[in-house]
């Protein structure tokens, strides 16, 4: 079933949309395939590998098998519990990136959060193996991207999940968060930048977030250029 779901994956995406309804047919039985391959299989390092076919496939003008995979990167995949074994951490390195660099690009908050949902994924299984630096890397990249670039298209939302999720990693990256709303492209961005450090310092340990919850309350009323970011 492993290389039947692998190989139909591959063909899947090949397909042209408007294909004859044989062509759909076939679709969504992959799709039922890799279903069925993620549920028997939950620890098999190719679930990462389809990550990104399926996140192409969410953007479908196939209604049907746009739901399906997005129902498959959230609520299947995303909701695992179980860490895949034996990954490559170079070629799951690279997996990561892509996701950020899509992630960056997409019009669509929707998007955002699917994404974001594979790349707390990826992420899992690469800090599992103690692969924490490459994981810091492509959130403080995509985190610069955020505050300082105005069309950049990340959220707030797609670190906060990260910080909450994993509070011990993204201390790692805590320079990167606390120079980022000095760098902010504008005052939404800077609110934002703000939020993510007090989110930050209320998911640390005890005593760790409580004496720097101070300093950071402090420099939070002092700055003047601060200005909490309006509901949309």
């Amino acid at each position: 079933m492993c290389s039947l779901a692998s190989y139909g994956l591959l063909v899947l995406m090949d397909i042209p949309d408007g294909a004859q309804r044989e062509a759909i047919h076939f679709k969504n039985r992959i799709m039922d395939l890799l279903d069925i391959f993620v549920r028997r299989q939950p620890t098999s390092p190719l679930i990462l590998q389809f990550l990104v076919p399926l996140l192409a496939l969410t953007f479908s003008d196939d209604k049907q098998i746009s739901e399906k995979a997005t129902g498959l990167l959230m609520s299947r995949i995303g909701r695992l519990k179980e860490i895949p074994s034996g990954i490559d951490i170079a070629k799951f390195s690279v997996i990561l990136d892509n996701l950020h660099i899509r992630a960056r690009k997409v019009r669509s908050r929707d998007a955002i959060a699917i994404i974001s949902r594979c790349s707390l994924y990826v992420s899992k299984a690469l800090l599992h193996v103690g692969a924490d630096e490459t994981v810091r890397m492509a959130y403080t990249v995509s985190l610069v991207d955020f505050t300082e670039r105005k069309a950049s298209d990340l959220n707030g939302q797609f670190f906060s999940e990260f910080i909450k999720r994993y509070p011990r990693t993204a201390w790692g990256m805590r320079a990167a968060l606390i120079s980022a709303p000095t760098k902010a492209i504008n005052s939404y961005r800077r609110g934002q930048a703000y939020m993510l450090l007090e989110t930050l310092l209320n998911h640390l340990p005890c005593p760790v977030g409580v004496v720097h919850h101070q300093s950071f309350c402090f420099a939070f009323r002092a700055n003047d250029n601060f200005a909490r970011p309006t509901k949309s």
